[in-house]
């Protein structure tokens, strides 16, 4: 498993045949949001996303499955609504190529006004 983190969105990565880095990935994640990836880790699932919104936490999490074989969970933190986090997933959803995770960070900056700087892994 790999990870990312900024100020804000955090990025954690698994291979979908790699059943400890899935657990590794998941751990820290709502029951709502390991359902859905535990449905979008499977091959069948491959190029497919969801969203999913946790109220309680108010955070919105981007869930990507990868032709690699590769699930992503981008985690966005201080996400105050149902509404702002629809916001987001349709800016990252109607952005015209595949987004690197600097470019994530900035549509969060872009619709929550706070500042996420980039720290850590590359893109």
């Amino acid at each position: 498993m790999s990870a990312a983190k900024t100020q804000g969105v955090w990025s954690a990565r698994a291979r979908i045949t790699d059943q400890a880095a899935l657990n590794k990935l998941t751990e820290c994640l709502p029951a709502e949001v390991i359902a859905a990836v535990r449905r979008l880790a499977t091959p069948a699932e491959r190029n497919k996303a969801a969203v999913r919104y946790s109220g309680e936490l108010k955070r919105a999490f981007w869930l990507q499955h990868d032709a690699e074989g590769v699930l992503t969970c981008i985690t966005f933190d201080t996400i105050v609504s149902l509404e702002q986090a629809a916001e987001l997933w349709d800016a990252i959803e109607q952005a015209p190529a595949t987004l690197r995770f600097d470019e994530i960070c900035d549509f969060y900056s872009l619709i929550t006004g706070k500042v996420s700087e980039r720290i850590g892994a590359s893109s």
